[in-house]
């Protein structure tokens, strides 16, 4: 409807304006229309209820009488009708009732979005639409205001309701839009619904478990992972690849390596007197580490480090692989380019080692002790421990060599000391040859030590002058008795005429032997005696004429 028919101009029989009551100065067309309207019921009065004047043939009064008629009742009320009707269509609250309808709509039609191909509403002309409200606000205030001061003239142009037109019908697209939106979208849904009716419910539900799935899968999350997984298998490739140019560089150095070793290991085997040699050598990498298969050949045979007859475990003694595992170690310790920054440990090395072994088990020890930074040995046969010693000593005259063995101490603990190995390797015949000559020498004072070596020491003789021919584990006065008793060709016939000096000796002696004498502890010598029949002893071993 124009605005000129909503706002119509003044009613054709209105006479000119009212002017202002000579009393109170009122303008009429200021605010007070209400306040005339209220006054009419005095109009059959004769004079001015206010100023008293006599309204008789009075244009004002005339004027009133026509002005306040129906048809003003009816601009008026119009009027009202309208700016209410303004106040409500451009309230700001219209806009955002029509936001909230559109989360709403969004909200149920982001549910059926999966399974229909449906839109979602979007605010890109939200901006338009409250600005468009916003105008037309306005510029109907000012026409409705304009209107109520003057309610009898016609206000606006054509302008301005096309204006109005314009702004309304943009403010409307916005919400025809999102109801057009809607209606189609509903009826899809419905489209969807019916196509329900015929559907097979368990397919339905596997393929919206295949929609759930299908989302996660490509949610945030699982494809980060699956970049992650792609990135792992390309470096797990690379890795793969860098892992196999390692092994087979590592294979070509082992091969090479491993070579040289079997020539020195058979070497070393050859030399230590085995009957079998180390006839292949190859590499594996079963496990976490390179591993080394070897096979051996004995007396002809090929016998297999695992399976195979003969058997590994059966076809060596113990004695054997010792001696075979002794010749790796000394190959690969003898073959480590950084050896002579090293201290080379061994422990036991005769251990169950034949000793037709044991010359050249020293004679490699030797050649580590020259190449390494230090050499110990460990071992507890202490001839063998004496024979390293003598071949060190001639091969490291510029390196000492030190000797120590572990006693025991107080509290059952274990200390290191010091150890003379040649006193621990002699014989007994010489340790009771040593006590003599020192006590005889003066080296010595312990002159009871002396004597309790006499009788062994001369029994001692007796048995390496006549070997075979004295019985073993006999007495001194027993031997003594076999010479005495000895005829042609027996050679202890020579020994006859010590027989005297040997009793005299076996008498004095035996009183502090305490096999024969169990108070040996207790018996009178004198270390004159001690040393007279000392001298007496060696002089019988030297073969000093007898007096």
């Amino acid at each position: 409807m124009p605005i000129t028919d909503i706002l119509p101009d003044r009613p054709a029989n209105t006479r000119n304006p009212p002017g202002q009551c000579p009393e109170f100065g009122v303008n009429l067309n200021t605010h007070v229309e209400e306040w005339v309207r209220q006054g009419h019921r005095f109009d059959s009065l004769e004079t001015c209820p206010y100023c008293g004047q006599d309204t008789r043939d009075v244009a004002l009064i005339e004027m009133y009488q026509s002005y306040f008629n129906t048809a003003y009742g009816a601009l008026r009320s119009a009027l009202d009708r309208i700016t209410q009707d303004v106040a409500y269509f451009t309230d700001e609250s219209r806009l955002r009732e029509t936001v909230e309808y559109r989360k709403q709509a969004n909200e149920r039609l982001s549910r059926w979005a999966p399974f229909v191909g449906i839109s979602l509403l979007d605010d890109t002309h939200d901006e338009l639409a409250e600005t468009s409200l916003a105008n037309l606000s306005e510029l109907l205030a000012g026409l409705i205001a304009h209107k109520s001061a003057a309610l009898t003239e016609g206000v606006g142009a054509q302008e301005d309701l096309d204006e109005a037109v314009r702004l309304w019908r943009q403010y409307a697209q916005v919400v025809s839009d999102s109801n057009e939106v809607v209606t189609a979208s509903r009826l899809r849904i419905e489209e969807f619904k019916t196509t329900l009716l015929g559907e097979d419910v368990a397919k339905i539900q596997g393929d919206l478990n295949l929609l759930d799935l299908t989302l996660v899968r490509h949610s945030e999350p699982v494809l980060g992972m699956i970049q992650q997984l792609v990135d792992g298998e390309s470096k797990l490739k690379d890795a793969e690849k860098a892992t196999k140019s390692a092994r087979l560089s590592l294979t070509t150095q082992m091969t090479d390596t491993l070579t040289k070793y079997r020539t020195n290991l058979n070497t070393h085997l050859r030399n230590m007197g085995a009957l079998f040699a180390i006839d292949e050598i190859k590499t594996n990498f079963l496990g976490s580490a390179p591993r080394t298969d070897y096979g051996i050949s004995l007396r002809g045979k090929s016998v297999k480090l695992t399976g195979g007859v003969p058997s590994f475990a059966t076809a060596l003694s113990e004695g054997d692989k010792r001696t075979m595992a002794f010749a790796f170690f000394v190959a690969s310790t003898l073959a480590d380019p950084l050896i002579s920054d090293k201290i080379v440990v061994v422990d036991d090395p005769m251990s169950s080692l034949d000793r037709s072994r044991r010359e050249y088990t020293i004679e490699l020890l030797v050649q580590i002790a020259e190449k390494s930074s230090q050499l110990i040995v460990m071992a507890h046969d202490a001839t063998f421990l004496r024979d390293l010693r003598r071949a060190l000593m001639r091969k490291e005259a510029q390196r000492a060599v030190s000797t120590i063995q572990i006693s025991r101490s107080k509290g059952d603990y274990s200390a290191f000391d010091s150890v003379d190995l040649d006193r621990e390797c002699e014989s007994s015949y010489y340790t009771n040859y040593r006590a003599v000559d020192l006590f005889v020498q003066g080296e010595a004072s312990d002159h009871i030590t002396a004597a309790k070596a006499l009788r062994p020491l001369i029994e001692g003789y007796l048995h390496r002058r006549y070997p075979g021919h004295i019985k073993p584990d006999v007495m001194l006065g027993t031997a003594i008795d076999q010479v005495n008793q000895a005829v042609s060709p027996s050679p202890l016939v020579h020994a006859k005429a010590q027989v005297a000096e040997l009793q005299n000796i076996n008498t004095f002696a035996g009183k502090f032997h305490h096999d024969t004498n169990p108070d040996f502890a207790s018996a009178d010598a004198d270390e004159d005696s001690v040393l007279a029949y000392s001298k007496r002893a060696q002089a019988l071993i030297h073969g000093a004429p007898q007096v």
